[in-house]
């Protein structure tokens, strides 16, 4: 078994594992959840600013460029909402909340709109 079967196997509760992080109280699965996506947050910034924002910078009309670094950090949130929102489902709610791709991108769509 692969390591993300075993990952998507454990979250849908079917272990040992899974049965006990779904005993947890939702608020400290949703603390764990939110805490690891603001590390995955920090690092798609850094790597959003380092490899795309300096190096397309200088050709960016100067209100861009002046606001490079709030420009990086919205480009970052829009890539990091998609993650996040696995994050929570798999980790807080369950992957049974998007077990179909209309499930799945309703919900995902919801999160865009919030």
């Amino acid at each position: 078994m692969s390591t993300t079967s075993a990952l998507v196997v454990a979250l849908k509760g079917g272990s040992n594992i899974g049965n006990a992080w779904f005993s947890l109280p939702q608020g400290v699965r949703y603390v764990a959840s939110g805490n690891l996506g603001n590390v995955m947050f920090f690092v798609v910034d850094k790597v959003v600013y380092s490899q795309i924002i300096t190096r397309f910078a200088e050709d960016l009309p100067m209100l861009i460029n002046d606001h490079k670094e709030s420009l990086c950090f919205f480009v970052s949130y829009l890539i990091q909402i998609v993650p996040q929102h696995y994050l929570n489902s798999a980790m807080v709610f369950g992957l049974h909340t998007i077990e179909t791709k209309k499930k799945y991108f309703h919900s995902l769509l919801n999160t865009y709109l919030a």
